[in-house]
């Protein structure tokens, strides 16, 4: 192991000053670079808040649309339901119209039986 002389200790000495100020940055350098970090931070903060903002829009819209989609979804029902209505009518109507042709034509028989014997 080298003795540790004064020599020695000087030149360490002089090593450690000219890396400190040549190398560490001052308290202003690293005031000024917190200081940068912070207004970066500040810029995503409000990129962020714009970003929460669209996605609240976004959330709007889709509630919008649900609720557009619930009325069709109701309009859908209420056609549907007219539409069975219709179909019940129109069986109902095609039924009568076959019992009255069917007594129309009981009708003209015995019509045409009894012409036949007024002749």
């Amino acid at each position: 192991m080298s003795e540790i002389t004064l020599e020695k200790t000087h030149a360490l000495l002089e090593k450690l000053a000219e890396y400190v100020m040549n190398e560490v940055p001052t308290r202003k350098e690293v005031n000024e670079r917190f200081g940068q970090i912070d207004k970066r931070f500040e810029q995503i903060d409000k990129r962020f808040e714009q970003i929460d903002k669209r996605f609240e829009k976004i959330e709007e819209r889709f509630s919008q649309i649900d609720k557009r989609f619930e009325k069709i979804e109701e309009q859908i029902e209420q056609i549907l339901k007219q539409l069975d209505l219709i179909r019940t009518e129109q069986r109902v109507f095609s039924q009568t119209f076959e019992l009255h042709h069917k007594r129309l034509e009981v009708l003209e028989e015995k019509s045409t039986e009894y012409r036949i014997r007024e002749k």
